[in-house]
């Protein structure tokens, strides 16, 4: 085969030979690409084929010409076997086209010596063809060529090669010598035997290696990331394989020699090839050891170029760059560990920042690079690396709480996190028997503590209250889906509290959770200052368990938090300085914890607020771990009672741990964790009630029951409610104001439950009758039928008779009931509206208390009471008249807080008692609304008025006039000074909402009063009264109006 190729080839080769031109050139590369892998197998052929070219070269050639050249000296190295490259034709090819890029001896003494008379299409070809002849090259031939007799001239191809990556603005020019290093150093072959021969024989130039990557890397005029990227790659291979930690396997008996040249030096020695035969007594001087001295120093030297190349690289804008960097570091860490243990701290910092990068890709190399360094820290003991990492990572620890508290930004908070987080990473497991220490677990956690300080200035915290509208949160609604964001002293972003919260968890999880919980349990019961931070330290612990398992068992553990964290003295810290939330009597003083009770500063409260919180965030958090077998009875009904807290922090807290515990536990809703443990719940607050004085709260509990639960609660809080009656019964102003709250819940329920699902009734009934109506007229009935049905349904809508009476007249007409005489017995009230009944029978003496929030409180269970009982007139209007004196009396009350309120429950009275209070409207309460408003006509002569309850009162009560005065029949007189009252109300330095409410109640009234003619008239021009009146043009008016009843 070789001589049918030898012959297929020779007519070329001598046409190239003898008239090396264009044409020629270009017909034999096309000949020998067309050749197959491998097909030249001879080092006689080979050296046949080459030899036209290389003689053609030592000719005067053009430029294209000496192009096509290497071209074809590319293809043939293509094409050949790796092993027959000789030493010979490695040795000509190196010595020959390395001169190239040589300039004069005169000028070998610059730096850059590249001969830029040669074209850069002629050096790229030249270096193309070099790296096929390097990658054609066999291992063994590498480990002869790689002898002390060869080192000059290997120094100076990589010399050569350096420079062309430092001075060629082509970038695929630099990354083909890049390559050419790379397979010069043999990285083809990393697996190989020959590896300490080739560290050996680098170590000469890895001093100018080094130093010129470092100007590469820094520079700003190569900042192409394909040419960092490629620097990297060669730089780290470099750097495994000069300073690989087998080097030093054995300190004792370490005995590996190495030259040491510096590149500028070598390339100043020689000056042509002949020079090579003549280096005898240099080979002395750059013979050298690679011992503990001299790894030392290379070490040593290598982490100052570190420390000056790190910074520019960790912000390079291209991805790739940064991935670069992690894999050069993956390389160093896995490879050269020991050897570079100084340098690496330096490592650890990159990759603790890279760990947090935009990109995914930069973050998960980094993740994967710090644990598999990790994993082979701890394959062999290293005391020296780790006491400096020790002492590293102390001294960080002791900085971390001043860089936070004063640090000038967010970016070098943010970077001291991702170095302690680095670190920490990078310990792993071994972090445990670290912080068995008992001076590192102390510093440690009171650093995470310091730098987790909240602040404590936000006044919406402590004053903020908890709505009390009308089933103001819906069971049934979307819950909250997070706590709520504290706010902390020493930074606001969001970035921030998450590396902490990443800190803590590595600490979860490669620590011992006992010995950290049971440190901060030390922190949390012995330091004031440290409490609430050590509570969330404490919570981030345990959540860590959700994502990663550990092999302790945490049921002890969160028992044990849970009794702690539950506890009376930290529990039911004042949140407030109201002492009427407990007891205003003499029995709430004899309690010692409120004997001597002053007034607590506003920090305190907030402080305490955030504790309760966090208390609560952990019980959440612990919920979360255990899921179903979390021990609900004991964290359940405290819960409940901070969900009925008047602080709206603590409030919304406890609900969403409410509603995680659902979620977690097992249970569909609110209501149905309530009702299947509501037979624990209900014993426990009547336990309380026996003793009410010092459980107050359980009136709360009792409250959220009846709030978030269904219908199906109501015959087991029997017994509460009876307890609650009883109570107001034995200390009526002691304990108005908890029972009261509680009828109002209870009022709401009823409502909702049982009104609500009567509402839906009438409505599909409704629709039922306007079907059958059309029926009926769709189809053929006799006309008295259709007639008695009208009839039936005209009577029912205009609320003469109910939808009984037409069942039982239909069951008359069918003939299915006998005209016996019957006795009408009255129904039992039903058990829930017998309690609203009863709740509203002991609001006729609240109503009338001396307490404003007792007035307050029994006027809104009044209120809730009207529209729970609206579907039952039998039983609503005896209470309103029962009533009626007492809210009549409220409307007169010095403080408009309660006129107001007073005035809600009349329009609710009035909106579902039909005509019932209609004379009393007439007789009473019309005359209350002249008084009024004659009485505060000159209160609202400035714009500020808008801000005073008075102007809520009158609009309000202006407002309800005009709704009703349509249905009632006043006398002349009252509807007269009614008018008149209303026209002074006209005034253009009224209030505009006063002056609209009061013009559409006045057109409403005059239309609706046809006795007067006069009147008939006004009304007619009434919609013109508006802003252009003035107070002369209103008495005259009023005036008028008065002479039309005279």
């Amino acid at each position: 085969m070789a001589d049918g190729l030898f012959y297929a080839l020779k007519p070329i080769c001598v046409i190239v030979a003898k008239e090396p031109n264009v044409k020629n050139l270009t017909s034999a590369r096309e000949t020998f690409c067309s050749l197959n892998q491998n097909a030249i197998s001879e080092p006689a052929l080979l050296e046949y084929v080459m030899f036209p070219f290389n003689l053609s070269l030592n000719k005067k050639l053009k430029e294209e010409e000496e192009i096509l050249c290497f071209q074809c000296l590319t293809e043939i190295y293509c094409k050949c076997k790796q092993s027959i490259i000789t030493e010979d034709i490695l040795l000509w090819n190196l010595n020959t086209y390395s001169l190239f890029f040589l300039k004069s001896s005169k000028e070998i003494d610059k730096v850059h010596c590249l001969d830029y008379t040669t074209s850069e299409e002629q050096r790229h070809g030249i270096t193309v063809m070099l790296r096929m002849l390097l990658s054609k090259v066999s291992l063994s031939l590498f480990n002869v060529f790689y002898q002390k007799e060869r080192l000059p001239l290997i120094g100076h191809v990589v010399s050569v090669l350096l420079n062309l990556v430092e001075g060629e603005k082509n970038l695929t020019l630099q990354l083909v010598a890049l390559e050419c290093l790379q397979l010069l150093a043999g990285f083809n072959n990393q697996l190989s035997d020959f590896a300490e021969t080739f560290g050996d024989t680098f170590a000469s130039f890895f001093p100018g290696v080094a130093t010129l990557f470092n100007r590469v890397l820094v520079s700003p005029f190569h900042q192409n990331h394909r040419l960092v990227e490629a620097c990297l790659k060669t730089f780290s291979l470099m750097i495994k394989t000069v300073l690989h930690d087998s080097i030093c396997s054995n300190d004792s008996e370490m005995k590996i020699t190495a030259l040491l040249c510096k590149t500028a030096k070598t390339e100043n020695e020689f000056q042509s090839i002949e020079q090579l035969d003549e280096i005898d007594n240099n080979k002395k001087i750059l013979k050298i050891e690679r011992n503990k001295k001299w790894l030392h120093k290379s070490a040593n030297n290598m982490k100052v170029i570190f420390q000056n190349i790190f910074p520019v690289l960790m912000c390079h804008s291209h991805v790739s760059v940064r991935c670069a960097l992690t894999s050069f570091l993956n390389i160093l860490l896995l490879s050269c560990m020991d050897n570079l243990k100084e340098s690496v701290p330096d490592f650890i910092v990159v990759l603790a920042k890279l760990s947090c990068d935009d990109y995914e890709t930069v973050r998960t190399q980094s993740n994967l690079t710090l644990k598999m360094a990790q994993q082979h820290f701890q394959q062999k003991d290293r005391k020296d690396l780790q006491d400096i990492l020790d002492e590293k990572w102390y001294s960080e620890i002791l900085s971390l709480p001043r860089v936070i508290s004063f640090a000038s930004n967010d970016d070098l908070k943010c970077a001291k996190l991702q170095l302690i987080k680095g670190y920490l990473q990078f310990y792993g497991d071994g972090l445990k028997y670290l912080l068995c220490s008992y001076a590192y677990l102390d510093k440690f956690l009171c650093a995470l503590i310091q730098i987790l300080e909240l602040d404590y200035t936000s006044i919406n915290v402590v004053q903020e209250r908890t709505a009390q509208m009308y089933m103001s949160i819906d069971a049934s609604s979307n819950p909250p889906t997070h706590f709520q964001i504290k706010n902390f002293k020493h930074y606001n972003n969001t970035v921030i509290l998450r590396h902490i919260e990443d800190i803590i968890r590595l600490i979860a999880i490669h620590g011992d959770m006992y010995l950290l919980i049971d440190h901060l349990i030390e922190k949390y019961l012995n330091s004031m200052l440290y409490r609430i931070q050590a509570v969330l330290v404490i919570n981030t612990i345990i959540s860590s368990r959700e994502t990663y398992e550990h092999n302790c068992d945490l049921n002890p553990l969160i028992e044990l938090l849970i009794s702690t964290y539950i506890q009376e003295d930290w529990w039911n810290l004042p949140i407030n300085n109201l002492l009427y939330q407990n007891f205003k009597n003499e029995i709430i003083r004899e309690d010692k914890n409120l004997k001597n009770q002053v007034s607590i500063s506003f920090e305190t409260l907030h402080q305490n607020i955030q504790l309760i919180s966090a208390l609560l965030e952990g019980i959440s958090t612990f919920a979360k771990v255990m899921k179903t077998d979390f021990n609900l009875i004991n964290v359940l009904y405290p819960v409940l009672e901070k969900v009925g807290s008047t602080n709206a922090t603590i409030s919304r807290t406890a609900l969403q741990t409410l509603h995680d515990i659902v979620k977690h536990c097992g249970y569909s809703s609110i209501s149905d964790l309530i009702l299947k443990n509501s037979d624990y719940l209900i014993n426990s607050i009547t336990l309380r009630f026996r003793r009410f004085a010092r459980n107050s709260a359980a009136t709360s509990v009792l409250c959220v029951i009846l709030k978030y639960s269904n219908s199906d609660i109501m015959s087991l809080v029997a017994d509460a409610t009876g307890d609650v009656f009883r109570i107001l019964d034995f200390y009526q102003e002691e304990a108005a104001y908890e029972m009261l709250n509680v009828l109002m819940h209870l009022s709401q329920a009823v409502d909702k439950w049982f009104n609500g699902v009567i509402d839906e009734k009438e409505k599909e009934t409704k629709k039922k009758k306007d079907d059958n109506k059309f029926d009926i007229m769709n189809n053929s009935i006799p006309v008295e039928d259709f007639f008695t049905a009208y009839s039936e349904e005209y009577l029912h809508a205009h609320g003469f008779i109910n939808e009984c009476e037409i069942d039982s007249s239909n069951d008359c007409v069918n003939g299915d009931s006998n005209f016996d005489d019957t006795v009408d017995v009255q129904k039992e009230v039903p058990i829930h509206y017998r309690a609203v009944i009863t709740s509203m029978e002991k609001c006729v003496y609240f109503i009338a208390a001396r307490d404003l929030e007792i007035k307050l409180k029994a006027l809104d269970v009044t209120l809730f009471g009207v529209l729970a009982l609206r579907k039952r007139e039998n039983d609503l209007l005896p209470l309103l008249h029962n009533l009626w004196p007492a809210i009549i009396k409220r409307l007169k009350d010095l403080d408009m807080v309660v006129v107001l309120k007073a005035l809600d429950v009349v329009c609710t009275m009035v909106e579902h008692s039909g005509d019932f209070l209609r004379k009393r409207m007439t007789d009473e309460f019309l005359p209350f609304v002249v008084r009024f408003l004659d009485e505060h006509v000159y209160t609202f002569t400035q714009d500020q008025s808008k801000y005073i309850q008075v102007n809520k009162v009158l609009t309000k009560l202006v407002r309800f006039i005009g709704a009703i005065i349509p249905t009632l029949n006043p006398t002349k007189k009252i509807f007269c000074n009614l008018c008149s009252s209303l026209f002074l109300y006209l005034d253009y330095r009224l209030h505009l909402a006063v002056r609209e409410s009061n013009r559409g109640a006045m057109v409403r009234a005059l239309i609706s009063e046809s006795r007067n003619p006069r009147l008939n008239l006004c009304s007619d021009h009434i919609c013109d009264i508006g802003n252009s009146f003035n107070t002369t043009e209103v008495l005259s008016l009023q005036t008028r109006h008065n002479l039309a009843f005279v």
